[in-house]
Parts: C-alpha cells; structure tokens; sequence
C-alpha cells in the first residue's frame, strides 16, 4: 500500500478549489452567529450561559458534519469512474486500499478544517464559566466519531454508484442510517452503563421520553452534559466517559470496516461493465412503470414536445423518485401528526409543517443547484445552446421543470392546510407570536410563494456559475433562505432591544416577511439576468 502520491495529488486539486476556503468561513460564520444570538437573549449569569451555550454551538457543529461531510466524500470515488481516470490510478503501482485511504485521508482533513475554524468559537464558552474539559473531551470524541461515521458514508455511497446526484442522495441516506446507529447505540449504552449508578433506575421504566432525552445528550444541547455531569456521582461519570470512549472506538472500527469494503469494491469495479440481464430485470421491476403505462408514455411525450428542457430534468427515474416520494412523504408525516394531535395540538402542527417547509426548501435548492451539473460535465449544454431553442426558451423550461417536481407535494400540503383552516378556524403558522399583525399569515404565504419561484432561478444561476456542486448548493441557501431568516430574526433582535428602551416600539412580523419577499424577487430577477447573459455569452464553469 502507498497512498502517499494519491495524498499529494488530492492536497493539489483541493488546494485550488475556493470551496474549501467558504466552507471553512461557513462553519466559523455559523457558529459564531449563534454564539453572538444566546448571548444576547441569555438571561442568567455567566456560569450558567457557559454550558448552554457550549451545548447549542457543539449541537450545531455535530449537524454540520452529518449534512456536509457525506456531501464533500459522496463524489471522491465516483468522480474517477465517471472520468475514466480510475483505471490509470490502477495501472500505476498503487493499490485500490492506498487509493481509498488517501482520498478518505483528505476528506478527514477537510472535514477536520471545519471544526478548527469552529473551534475559536467553542472556546468562548469557556470565558462565561461554567465549561470544564470533561465537556471538551466529549465534544471532541463524539464530533470525530461524527466525522468517521459520516466519512464512512461518502465512501460507501462513492464505490456503489457513477453519477454525482445518486452518490449524494445515496450519501445522506445512508448517513442519517448512520446517524441513527449512532444515537441509538450511544442511548442504549448510557442507560446500560450509567443507570446502574443513578438511584431508582430501572428499565423497565424507561419510556419513550426516557430514550429522547438520552438522545439529546449526544450533542449536549441546552447544557445537558454540564447538568449531567454534576449530578452525577464520581463513578456515574466515569462510566459516561467510557461510554463516549467506546462510542469513538466503534465509529472507528466502522470508518476502517467502510474503507476496506471500499477497497474491495474498487478492486472489482476498475473497469465499467455494462448491467447484467438480472440487474435490468430488477431495475425494471423495481422503477419502471407498472400502471397505466399508456398515460405514462403519453404525458412525457406531450413534455418532451412542448418543454424538452424540462423534459431533461423529469426524465430520469431518479427525478421521478423525489417527485412523488415527497408526495408519499408529506401524506405520511402529515397523516401521523393529525392522527396523535388529535385536531387540539396545533402547536405540533405548525413546528411539524415548518420542518417540511424548510426539507423541501433544501430538496428544491438541491435540485436547482444541479440542474445543469450533468449537461456541462459531458458537454450536452454547448449542444443545447446550439438548438433552434433560444436562451429564454431554455431557461424557461428548465425552472418549469423544476418547478413541476415540487409542485405536487406543495399541493398536498396546501390542501391540508385549507382543510386545518376548515375544520378549527384559521390554522396559525406562529403560535407564539403575539404581537397584533393581521396579515401574518397572507405575509408568510406571500414569503413561501416568493422562496419557490426564488429558490430555483437563483439554483440555476449558480449551478452554472460554480464548479462544484456543494458550493452552489449553500450559496444558493445561503441567499434564498438564511439571508432572508438572518434578517428576520434580527429584526426580531432590534425590536426587543427597542422595547426595553421604549415601550412603544412594536414589530410587525408580517411587514418583515413582506419586505423578505420583495428582496428575494429582486435577487431572483437579478440572478435570472445575469443567467441569461451568461448563457448568450457562452460565460459558465468547465
């Protein structure tokens, strides 16, 4: 084995790409907003905003990790198959396991990079009181055992498929599988090494409550660790540690677990070889049409001749897959919660449809982010601008395209919010808003409308502007849903700190959401300008 070469290539081509200096700024800029925000609204004395604060900066690093670093390893492997330059890598004297090492060797040192630019901003926590190294230690060895699960399913995801958006989807999907294993196991084992020590524990007490609690002890999150840690006695906190311990070394063992079966599937992939008979037979089986195949075929035919652009887009079975399984999903999730709350709880309700608002935001940016990734990495795109289609044309079917995906599920959604409105008068997406605004709701509708015809012109815009996926991905977010929030949360901000000064100030939530949505209109025509002028001007990234 020699991955060194490999280590010295990757430390070249990363070198050059501007991703990894924003990610860097991402990850510091994120955390020391929040920093910046707790301190304002804290309450109680420095001892006590310390650990809360240590806690809520720790639990936003820890999603950080399994959101992105699955998304900067999805590509690693793939990337090479996809470019036919893995079989020269092979020819040369490294081996399949020195060329999986070296690349999750990189990916580890970006991943690291993240949290050293977070780092200054953990530690001042440290300068409120109330933090010891225990908290240190245990933020350490859980985000690097993060970092190893979410390394693993980058890997795994690269070695199975070719295509980028499959290795990324397939990525997250096998993280949050990870992530998953990763609480359950570290709950399972606090209870199981810990509990002894805590008076009147027993298991057959442990309810539901019980195991999310524990859950939220995996990242510390409102001060949890510093609260456990001091109510515990001297040996209950030894048995924690040791938990923490073995939780990092069985994430180890899985990181190393992924990399040789990456290996090994390396070793029989080196050379692309077309499906077997069988595979199509179930690829078939399993996502071809099964009904109505007449209207299936007769629907994309009309797409194809009236909107080839977005016949591109809805074409591939994988486009089709999120289409409809964000039907699926948003029937599912919103059939669960009606049937536990009961009509009564529309509190739940509403945090449940914010939650799916914001997935789908990020499903939607996801997909307009890499629209045109595929057509510029084989060329199609020269091809296209060379048809009888103009500009306009183009771009125009390509956001329609993007918009009929999501368009399905956002019908859904709204039609049960018309049915909540019918049945206990008008459904309130802020409960705990209290202020006298009357058009809060028509603002926020007006703000949702805005985001979804915002979110893709301003995609596109950087899917072809940007050469890696994940940079246009989160400037795309970044612009279109945190500025906007950013703004409105300050607002916020600016008006408690006017109202302990002067009782007459009052903010108006609707008037912000109002100005949130002419300024991403704006942003969606100037992003759409400059699109346009691109792409008459040939102007985009190779």
């Amino acid at each position: 084995m020699n991955a060194l070469p490999v280590i010295q290539r990757e430390l070249r081509a990363e070198a050059r790409h501007t991703v990894n200096y924003w990610l860097r700024l991402l990850g510091a800029s994120a955390t020391l907003a929040i920093f910046v925000g707790m301190t304002l609204h804290q309450a109680g004395g420095a001892p006590q905003s310390g650990p809360e604060v240590f806690g809520n900066l720790n639990t936003a690093l820890f999603a950080a990790i399994w959101v992105l670093v699955p998304l900067l390893t999805a590509d690693c492997i793939s990337r090479e198959r996809r470019e036919g330059t893995l079989g020269l890598l092979l020819l040369t004297p490294l081996t399949s396991l020195g060329v999986v090492i070296g690349k999750s060797l990189i990916h580890a040192l970006r991943a690291a990079t993240l949290m050293l630019a977070a780092l200054p901003v953990l530690a001042l926590p440290f300068l409120l009181g109330g933090v010891t190294w225990r908290e240190a230690v245990m933020a350490l060895l859980l985000d690097s055992g993060s970092v190893c699960l979410a390394l693993a399913a980058g890997l795994v995801a690269s070695s199975l498929c070719t295509r980028w958006n499959r290795a990324l989807i397939l990525a997250e999907l096998l993280a949050a599988v990870f992530l998953s294993g990763l609480v359950s196991l570290f709950v399972f084992a606090l209870f199981l090494q810990v509990g002894p020590y805590i008076p009147g524990f027993s298991w057959s007490e442990v309810d539901g409550e019980q195991i999310i609690m524990g859950a939220t002890i995996c990242t510390g999150v409102g001060g949890a660790w510093s609260e456990g840690l001091n109510s515990l006695s001297a040996a209950a906190v030894a048995a924690w540690f040791s938990t923490v311990v073995e939780i990092f070394l069985v994430a180890a063992l899985v990181s190393g677990v992924a990399i040789l079966w990456a290996a090994r599937r390396l070793e029989h992939c080196r050379r692309e070889e077309p499906l077997t008979a069988r595979q199509l037979w179930w690829q078939q089986f399993f996502l071809g049409p099964r009904f109505w195949k007449s209207v299936f075929r007769r629907n994309m035919a009309r797409m194809l001749e009236t909107n080839p652009i977005g016949w591109l887009q809805q074409r591939s079975t994988t486009s089709r897959v999120i289409k409809w399984g964000w039907v699926m999903a948003v029937m599912t999730v919103e059939s669960m919660v009606l049937a536990d709350s009961g009509w009564t709880g529309w509190t739940n309700l509403a945090v449940v449809q914010g939650w799916l608002l914001l997935l789908l935001g990020l499903s939607l940016a996801f997909s307009a982010a890499g629209s045109f990734q595929r057509e510029r990495q084989n060329g199609a795109l020269e091809l296209i601008l060379v048809t009888p289609l103009s500009v306009g044309q183009i771009i125009w079917g390509r956001l329609c395209g993007l918009w009929g995906q999501f368009l399905p599920a956002l019908a859904v959604m709204g039609t049960i919010w018309m049915f909540l409105c019918s049945q206990g008068g008008m459904f309130d997406f802020w409960p705990h808003y209290y202020g006298l605004d009357v058009y809060l709701n028509y603002a926020f509708f007006t703000f949702l409308l805005a985001s979804f015809a915002a979110i893709p012109v301003v995609g596109l815009y950087f899917s072809l502007q940007r050469r890696h996926f994940l940079a246009a991905w989160l400037l795309t977010l970044a612009l279109c849903l945190a500025l906007p929030w950013g703004v409105i949360v300050t607002a916020g901000w600016y008006s408690n700190f006017l109202n302990q000064n002067n009782a007459g100030a009052e903010w108006r939530l609707g008037e912000t959401l109002a100005w949130a949505s002419f300024f991403q209109v704006l942003w969606a025509l100037r992003a759409g300008w400059l699109l346009y002028q691109n792409l008459r001007r040939r102007e985009f990234a190779q």
